[in-house]
């Protein structure tokens, strides 16, 4: 199957959100051909009703253009309508042609008001041939009909105004004959063909034959081609007076489009998307509309994620908004975006040449990275376990905090000898280690480099030069861990056991808790469980022996967390996560109002940051990672701040661990970070 399009309908509420997919599949009767289609799918279980509504007008629509026996609008073929499986679907064939929204474009570029105003006729005469209608002309008793049902649609409307006599009426109303929704098939031997392509919305309510056309005229000139600058070449009220239509009626279809969207859309205020991960306004779409002044798309696309955008996007929409914009809206927009263009290609090819350098700056381990090692009270030579966990710690204070401590406690618990590996100095870890020794076989002081990976392939050489037959005779499992979370959360024991008793059965080679598909599909690094096979590969030992530490930690983030998860792909391994993103999404699918619920089909989010409570709630995942507290721009957006106390309502609701562990450590952060020492996450 080949797709050519993919479009999720979030911004609506959840009752009326479908996906919409084009896409091409081998014929059923004939494997040389390839048949084009169109398919809606329910986003979730609400909203196989509307899948379901879909189908009822398709059938209704054929109904009623077969009585008026088209007139020149015709339905592409039903392809399948699917109630069976999980969410509902319906498909059709897909109609090859040109919308009558590019034709109408094509005459206002040419500035052809002739043929601009013909195809408007033509439109008009579609929509008054195709429908059955019946006139106002009865009495005013009849007519309250009309509006009995769907009856919000007239909120605030003056009906007076919006049902006037002898005006044509639909017969229960479509709202999705629009310029975008008939193609028209060009037939050289026969007269043209017009396709209605799309049947979501279908009212019981008798609204005019008029409103239809002014809904689509008003789409076009104050959304489609206001920016071209429309009203020079044809004005609406022009248009409206070439068809007879008052304003006083016009500002009646207004009401009851605003009513209509209002039924329809999520509220702004709840709308995440619009507020927070997509925070482009009226300029950005102006600025796209002329991207073909844009030698390079990913040039524009820099500029959009850049600072300089941030920063200018204020200035610019007032700008926009002042009358001088309006006078020579074409002219300064084309300006702008070549100002933006340069400026961006000259930054984006500054940046080529940073990346090269850090590509080109790094460091493979070496033994003398390690300063020194500490034996702890447990021995990996006299241990009877079959389980290694190589911790990695860093502290910006040179300590090792309560929620380490604890941490590595429930580790033990779990029969997991622990290798500490630190970037503490030898003075800060003689009065800390003390604290970790109980619980740990040794621990390691190395130099800062490579952040967690460093600590890790730190811990294995030690593992390889000390302990090479324990680890080729004896070690099952080795467990990548870190000090970027707070926890565990919930007990474990159940959920490493049925985790080796996987291993063990080769049905899994290696376990993280959760995956993400940022930058590449991967486990995240943070909890990274391998079993024996992993252990002894090729792949492992090639691996850590070639890993090298970039002084970026971008890169690090790419070739080393990211990278580890493809290599052992490469290597022909099976990866699991414990807590799948594909499960999270679909309870987070289930709920009724989740604040991230939007992002789901727009970016790759990480999960265990942005769906933390729903983890916690829903899963009891063990874990909180720190960045929801230490990153600012992922602390406003999900656990606000440390006055509010929701993330604590759920810990001590739903876990017995104690959120002053957490506090504690990020005072003590934050306090280091205020006298002048660069904070570090994972």
């Amino acid at each position: 199957m080949k797709m050519f399009y993919s479009k999720y309908n979030r911004f609506r509420k959840e009752s009326y959100q479908t996906q919409t997919l084009i896409y091409e599949r081998p014929n059923s009767f004939n494997i040389n051909r390839r048949d084009k289609i169109v398919e809606k799918r329910a986003l979730s279980h609400a909203a196989e009703k509307h899948i379901d509504k879909i189908h009822q007008t398709f059938q209704f629509l054929k109904q009623s253009l077969d009585q008026q026996q088209g007139q020149g609008l015709m339905l592409p073929r039903l392809i399948s309508f699917d109630k069976t499986s999980d969410k509902s679907s319906i498909s059709f064939e897909y109609i090859e042609g040109t919308s009558f929204n590019s034709l109408l474009f094509n005459a206002f570029s040419n500035k052809d008001k002739k043929l601009f105003l013909s195809l408007l006729h033509k439109y008009y005469s579609i929509l008054s041939t195709g429908f059955e209608k019946i006139t106002t002309s009865c009495p005013k008793g009849v007519r309250e009909n009309f509006w009995e049902k769907d009856s919000f649609l007239f909120e605030n409307v003056n009906l007076d105004n919006f049902y006037k006599l002898g005006m044509p009426i639909l017969k229960g109303t479509f709202l999705d004959p629009v310029f975008d929704n008939i193609i028209v098939v060009k037939n050289d031997q026969q007269n043209d063909q017009y396709y209605l392509i799309d049947y979501e919305w279908f009212f019981e309510a008798y609204l005019p034959l008029d409103f239809i056309f002014v809904r689509a005229i008003h789409s076009c000139f104050f959304k489609k081609y206001n920016i071209y600058n429309i009203d020079k070449f044809i004005s609406i009220e022009e248009v409206l007076q070439h068809f007879n239509i008052d304003g006083l009626f016009y500002n009646e279809c207004i009401k009851v489009e605003n009513n209509f969207q209002k039924s329809v859309v999520i509220n702004e205020e709840n709308n995440y998307l619009k507020n927070y991960l997509l925070p482009t306004t009226y300029t950005l779409s102006d600025l796209l509309t002329y991207k073909d002044h844009y030698q390079d798309t990913r040039v524009l696309k820099y500029y959009f994620h850049s600072k300089l955008w941030k920063i200018t996007r204020k200035i610019l929409n007032k700008f926009f908004a002042s009358k001088f914009f309006n006078n020579n809206k074409k002219m300064l927009v084309v300006i702008l975006t070549k100002v933006i263009f340069y400026y961006s290609e000259f930054k984006l090819r500054l940046n080529i040449f940073k990346t090269i350098y850090n590509r080109l700056n790094y460091q493979k381990f070496r033994p003398n990275f390690i300063s020194k090692i500490y034996d702890g009270n447990s021995s990996l030579e006299d241990s009877k376990t079959s389980s290694v966990c190589l911790y990695a710690h860093f502290d910006p204070n040179a300590q090792i905090d309560d929620y380490v401590v604890r941490h590595l406690k429930a580790l033990q618990k779990l029969d997991f000898a622990i290798i500490f590996s630190t970037t503490m100095s030898t003075s800060a870890a003689d009065s800390e280690i003390d604290k970790i020794r109980p619980y740990c076989a040794h621990i390691i002081l190395r130099k800062n480099i490579g952040i967690d990976f460093g600590s890790w392939k730190s811990a294995l050489h030690l593992l390889e030069t000390r302990y090479g037959q324990y680890l080729k005779n004896k070690c099952q499992y080795i467990l990548l861990a870190n000090d970027s979370v707070y926890g565990p959360l919930f007990d474990m024991s159940s959920m490493i056991s049925e985790m080796r008793a996987k291993l063990e059965s080769k049905e899994v080679d290696l376990f993280g808790l959760t995956d993400s598909s940022e930058r590449k599909y991967h486990l995240q690094s943070y909890f990274l469980l391998f079993s024996d096979r992993v252990i002894k590969s090729k792949c492992w030992s090639k691996f850590w022996n070639n890993i090298k530490f970039y002084q970026d930690k971008q890169l690090i983030i790419n070739k080393s967390e990211v990278g580890l998860s493809r290599a052992m792909l490469k290597g022909g391994f099976k990866l699991r996560a414990y807590f799948p993103y594909k499960k999270i999404a679909e309870q987070i699918l289930r709920l009724p109002h989740h604040r991230f619920k939007l992002i789901i089909d727009f970016i790759p989010p990480n999960p265990s940051v942005w769906f933390w409570d729903v983890l916690i709630k829903y899963f009891d995942f063990p874990f909180l990672k720190r960045e929801l507290f230490l990153n600012p721009p992922i602390t406003i957006r999900t656990v606000k701040d440390l006055h509010d106390n929701s993330w604590k309502d759920v810990l001590r609701s739903k876990t017995y661990y104690s959120p002053e562990v957490i506090t504690k450590h990020i005072e003590h952060i934050e306090c280091h970070a205020t006298n002048g020492t660069k904070r570090k996450t994972h």
